[in-house]
């Protein structure tokens, strides 16, 4: 069972580099990416609007030497932690078709207020339940650290693997010592 818009915002970080025409489709009320081997954006089809549906305006960082596509970094605060993870998260406790049950999602909850306890002062914020409005470093520490133990024997295990998949992708590219020997590994997850 393929989770839909799990990794929604991953693919946009794909789609923000790639030359896709009428990229996003609304389906049944989801955003749909109809390809993901599209041709690669250059920074000559950004300047020569070759998508219109991506320029909105005219941008004065235009008229900078720069390479329009590939010297802009993405920001993975918003992109990953509070885009895919969170989607995931809220599709698992809120989404009709594929949400937990009330007493899963209590337990999941429950979960995240035992680790509080155990919680070293190094991360900025102690795990607090998913009733509360969560920051990004709390879902980067759901991401990276503490979701494969908050999740395990908790939620189905096909759902439990299309997390892992994404927990393994994102360890291997936020570390550096990994990124560059298993990162074509983690563009196949």
């Amino acid at each position: 069972m393929h989770l839909p818009g799990l990794f929604l915002q991953v693919l946009s970080i794909i789609q923000e580099k790639m030359l896709v025409r009428n990229a996003q489709l609304w389906e049944k009320g989801r955003i749909v990416f109809p390809s993901v081997n599209a041709p690669l954006r250059t920074d000559e089809s950004f300047r020569e609007r070759f998508d219109p549906d991506h320029h909105n305006n005219y941008s004065c960082l235009e008229e900078l030497n720069v390479d329009m596509v590939l010297d802009f970094p993405l920001d993975p605060m918003h992109l990953v932690d509070e885009g895919a993870c969170r989607k995931f998260f809220f599709t698992l406790l809120f989404e009709t078709d594929y949400k937990v049950s009330p007493y899963t999602a209590k337990r999941i909850d429950d979960a995240m207020s035992i680790l509080s306890q155990y919680t070293p002062g190094d991360f900025p914020r102690k795990p607090r339940p998913f009733t509360t409005k969560m920051k990004a470093t709390e879902w980067r520490q759901l991401r990276l650290y503490t979701g494969p133990v908050v999740l395990l024997n908790r939620i189905a295990p096909e759902r439990y693997g299309h997390f892992l998949t994404f927990y393994v992708a994102s360890k291997i590219l936020t570390c550096s010592r990994f990124h560059v020997q298993y990162g074509q590994y983690a563009k196949e997850l």
